[in-house]
């Protein structure tokens, strides 16, 4: 459901009364206040996820980084910080987790330079892709809701998204045949993985440990489906895209979680 609001609460307490295993109702809402009749509905709820979302501005991002790294003891060269900013965007909650990353990375050194920036921190569509894909084939169910969602608010094709998934699975499906082959796991990441997806090693060596290639496969199945849904069907896009990543995502958590 777009643009959801207060109009709408009948015909979401006439789902919830009719709610059956295995369904669900998104709901995106825009610019609504915590007074609003629809965010307390849903607030209230013991059926509902509620997961407000705000935008920020540059400055208020930029002052959240600086002082997330000078109050770690971090000395930073000149242009770090707008450098991690044009890189990761305005996501709050991705731009902490860019930071944490880098935090890492640093081990003992102090003075954080533009070329650890570039090194570790990939840009915006990358790194937020990694999470994500990485997060599916977890089956992090909340955490793939809250991406797909920043995914379409941001005005990504779907079809984009498929493919950015599919790279990921292909990349898993390797991973799957090569620990059948009899390599070992920690050699697998190292192998598949670049050096700034080094905070992927710990969950893509469980995930090539409890997927298997056939179920990989089955998934992509799933995607290239998908992505011919999304160009040839006249079902909403945003639909065709979540059922899919649904549909994988709770496959990965009966494996993985």
């Amino acid at each position: 459901m777009k643009d959801g609001d207060e109009d709408c609460l009948e015909a979401i307490n006439l789902f919830l009364l009719g709610l059956k295993n295995d369904s669900f109702l998104l709901i995106n809402a825009l610019n609504l206040t915590k007074s609003n009749a629809l965010v307390k509905f849903c607030s209230a709820s013991d059926d509902i996820l509620t997961i407000p979302c705000y935008q920020e501005k540059v400055q208020e991002i930029a002052s959240f980084s600086e002082q997330f790294l000078k109050r770690l003891g971090f000395i930073l060269d000149y242009g770090v910080i707008p450098s991690i900013i044009a890189r990761v965007g305005g996501g709050r909650a991705n731009l902490q987790q860019e930071l944490e990353k880098l935090v890492t990375y640093m081990g003992t050194r102090t003075q954080i330079t533009l070329q650890d920036v570039e090194k570790i921190i990939s840009d915006t569509s990358e790194s937020t892709y990694d999470d994500f894909n990485c997060a599916i084939a977890s089956g992090k169910e909340l955490q793939v809701d809250k991406w797909t969602r920043t995914l379409l608010s941001a005005g990504e094709n779907p079809a984009t998204i498929v493919r950015y998934i599919s790279g990921y699975f292909l990349r898993l499906y390797e991973g799957t045949i090569l620990k059948k082959q009899g390599m070992g796991l920690k050699d697998i990441s190292q192998k598949l993985l670049r050096p700034a997806q080094f905070n992927l090693k710990s969950p893509f060596e469980l995930q090539c440990a409890k997927w298997t290639p056939d179920m990989v496969l089955k998934a992509l199945d799933t995607l290239l489906e998908t992505e011919c849904q999304i160009k040839s069907s006249n079902y909403p896009v945003d639909v065709v895209l979540i059922r899919a990543i649904t549909t994988i995502t709770r496959i990965a958590h009966k494996l993985c979680g």
